[in-house]
């Protein structure tokens, strides 16, 4: 308002019909007065960082700073601890929870966050560091559909397809989700946006991945699903090598309460980034991984969506790391 003409209204509102009696309203030595040029001090009680309820959605919680003066906060990010920190424009701020709500995208890696006290126009210094996980360890490969197939089919009779969802479909995810990255439109769903059939097999195999040099990996994927209390579909990964017939290394239906390798809580009918670690015994040159949807008699089932698929090496993830504390082995400048 600097500059401009202001009115001031104080109002004291009708309590609609009630005949309860009141007291009302007293004002008295009623003045306008300058803020101090005095610079407000950051957060630093309760500074927290959080996945939130499996949505993708970082909650960043902290105590408001005892300070009358301070008209509202400010959220910064940075992909590194050290590095350049920006403010997040679109953050939701609650001032009844003291918390902020971030989208970070895409959901790789780790993001660093700090708060900022704000009195009028003058900002504090930065707060200290939170940060949360996504992916850990060093990226070696990565298949995000976006120019063809990129060498993964799909053999059975019930095909996956590859392509853009599209918001006619309304069962299935909409194009404009939050959590979804934005640069990988493209993905591969059981039936181009359409309901997957019933009673059938869908079989979505990768190529043949060299992991011969590699002691310790995570697999990764942004996927969307959705599962009702009546849906008896399966929702698989299997993964095998020129000396290994097809294994089952993960079964999503056996693990939908449970949090995943960084501690996020999965969710239905959500793009939301899962994972899980490759077994030793898989890591050859002859690596080869499939997703195994097998519908159940409900002919209304939305399906299974599948996009950005990464293996990462994690050999030098300290077992220790958490959430909240590893550092990003793959730091991006």
């Amino acid at each position: 308002y600097k500059g401009k003409k202001i009115i001031v209204m104080f109002a004291l509102r009708w309590a609609g019909y009630s005949e309860r009696k009141a007291a009302g309203y007293y004002i008295d030595d009623f003045k306008l007065e300058a803020l101090t040029n005095d610079i407000p001090l950051p957060p630093s009680e309760g500074l927290s960082a959080e996945n939130f309820v499996g949505t993708g959605k970082i909650r960043i919680n902290f105590e408001k700073v005892n300070n009358p003066l301070i008209t509202e906060y400010a959220l910064y990010r940075s992909t590194t601890e050290n590095g350049k920190y920006e403010k997040v424009t679109d953050a939701i701020y609650s001032s009844y929870n003291s918390c902020f709500d971030d989208i970070p995208t895409p959901q790789e890696g780790s993001y660093f966050y700090k708060i900022a006290s704000i009195k009028g126009s003058i900002e504090s210094e930065l707060s200290e560091p939170v940060s949360i996980t996504f992916t850990k360890g060093n990226k070696i490969q990565s298949f995000d559909f976006e120019q063809d197939n990129q060498g993964w089919t799909s053999p059975s009779e019930a095909k996956w397809e590859r392509g853009e969802t599209s918001n006619d479909y309304s069962d299935g995810p909409a194009t404009n989700s939050k959590t979804k990255n934005t640069n990988s439109p493209n993905v591969f769903m059981t039936g181009l946006n359409i309901h997957r059939k019933h009673n059938s097999t869908y079989e979505l195999v990768s190529p043949v991945i060299n992991l011969s040099n590699i002691k310790k990996a995570n697999l990764y994927y942004q996927n969307w699903y959705k599962i009702g209390s009546q849906d008896t579909d399966s929702y698989e990964i299997w993964f095998k090598t020129a000396e290994s017939e097809w294994e089952k290394a993960f079964n999503l239906n056996d693990n939908i309460d449970n949090r995943n390798i960084n501690g996020h809580q999965r969710r239905s009918s959500a793009w939301i980034l899962d994972g899980f670690e490759i077994e030793p015994k898989f890591l050859k040159d002859s690596f080869q991984m499939k997703f195994v949807l097998k519908s159940g008699n409900d002919y209304s089932g939305a399906g299974w969506y599948i996009d950005d698929v990464a293996i990462f090496d994690t050999a030098n993830v300290a077992e220790t790391s958490t959430a909240n504390e590893l550092q990003a082995i793959n730091e991006k400048a």
